[in-house]
């Protein structure tokens, strides 16, 4: 972990807001305000882990402009439980680089089947919390997507262990997983977890959960428990589909409107409508907005032309490689830097500086951290860079003066008319 006296970067989200403290549904930083951080999630480590570098975390600090990164390190099928060395060190590595940048970052046990894994997962959160409780940067979430254990004989006696096990060095954030692949808050919230500073998380994939989920979230918090959306796709509850404009537009205004914070899934290049990125995009961040070649899997590519694609010339694609952004990635990103553009990460308007800039979330640190690099090439998986070392992008794409309402509607309108997505049943695996 960051040695020393460690202080966060001037300007960075941790540096304005400190310690998040959970206060009845809220939110609250240490200055007494709602906070809402926005930010994305890592895939899973075990098959993601190339993209687990301080390159692409600086790019999505600095061009995505996010507040907050959840990294999902796996625990069965190759994960944890069977290399623990190692995904105890791929998680250690982009922790301490969140931490130097300023941003927040969620430990994620990225499991389904934690009730049964409970010494190790407990023995984990006992030396992260140990190592990582003394910075306001990280949060602790203990079970990623409960199925269909039961919360009050199974889900909230594992998670209250954890607690305890985490309060012993810390007073971080904690976030506990819900039944049914994190979806039943309301059943959460009738028999709270005992403590404080704790949140529920709830995970939405829009084009298979709407409204119905947003009512479980509502009863939640009026029964007086924060929620935390953790993990969240514009597509369908398995990854895939069609990217959903209208259906992820209300979501977007449902955690506007309640302040809870989201991370979406994911920064991958798996072949799936929620990845964010194409295949083969580049490992070291800086990947271009636009495509040369229309999506097969989307029908909704048009949609986010006004989002800025024209700005990735050929030369850049050529020199990024042949992935760049996808649908999701290029709307989520959008929606990233709209937001950090025109609010604090609580929602007011952004002040404005003696040069009239408002600074954003990536301003701490331009710079590349060779040391940092240098272990990012030293991966456990022995992953290979495919992609020289890239210039940043030219412009920002999203002016501050647009509204984020504006955008949405545009979308939703273009959306509507080349139909609406088919809504799929299942649930998230993820």
């Amino acid at each position: 972990s960051p040695s020393g006296s460690f202080h966060a970067p001037p300007g960075s989200p941790v540096a304005q807001h400190g310690h998040i403290q959970v206060v009845g549904p809220r939110l609250i930083d240490s200055h007494g305000v709602p906070v809402r951080l926005r930010g994305m999630s890592l895939f899973w480590s075990q098959w993601g882990g190339k993209y687990w570098n301080s390159r692409v975390i600086k790019w999505l600090v600095k061009d995505w402009k996010i507040s907050l990164l959840r990294c999902p390190m796996g625990v069965e099928a190759g994960g944890y439980l069977q290399k623990p060395r190692a995904e105890q060190r791929r998680i250690t590595r982009v922790v301490d680089v969140a931490i130097r940048l300023g941003i927040y970052v969620i430990i994620d046990w990225h499991d389904h089947n934690a009730t049964a894994h409970s010494k190790k997962a407990t023995d984990f959160f006992d030396h992260m919390s140990k190592t990582y409780g003394k910075y306001p940067n990280v949060f602790f979430e203990v079970y990623n997507e409960p199925i269909q254990q039961l919360w009050a004989t199974e889900i909230r006696p594992y998670c209250q262990s954890v607690v305890e096990t985490v309060r012993k060095h810390t007073d971080n954030l904690l976030i506990c997983g819900t039944r049914k692949w994190s979806q039943e808050v309301e059943e959460a919230s009738l028999l709270p977890l005992k403590g404080k500073n704790l949140a529920y998380t709830l995970h939405f994939y829009a084009q298979s959960h709407k409204e119905e989920l947003r009512v479980k979230a509502r009863t939640a918090m009026a029964n007086g428990v924060a929620i935390f959306v953790t993990e969240w796709g514009t597509c369908r509850a398995d990854g895939d589909g069609t990217v959903d404009v209208l259906e992820t537009t209300k979501w977007m205004e449902f955690l506007e409107e309640y302040n809870i914070s989201d991370a979406n899934w994911a920064i991958s290049d798996k072949s799936e409508a929620c990845s964010a990125l194409q295949p083969k995009a580049s490992v070291r961040g800086h990947w271009p907005v636009s495509h040369r070649k229309k999506h097969s899997r989307s029908t909704n590519s048009r949609l986010f032309a006004h989002h800025g694609g024209h700005h990735a010339s050929h030369h850049a694609v050529r020199r990024h490689g042949t992935g760049g952004l996808t649908d999701s990635g290029r709307l989520v990103r959008a929606s990233l830097r709209e937001w950090s553009a025109s609010h604090h990460a609580w929602g007011t308007p952004t002040p404005k500086n003696s040069s009239g800039h408002s600074p954003g979330r990536g301003d701490a640190e331009d710079g590349d951290d060779d040391k940092d690099d240098d272990d990012d090439d030293d991966d456990d998986d022995n992953q290979k860079t495919t992609t020289s070392t890239t210039s940043r992008q030219d412009q920002d794409i999203v002016s501050a003066a647009a509204p984020l309402a504006r955008v949405w509607a545009l979308a939703c309108s273009a959306c509507l008319a080349i139909g609406l997505s088919v809504v799929w049943a299942g649930q998230s695996p993820w």
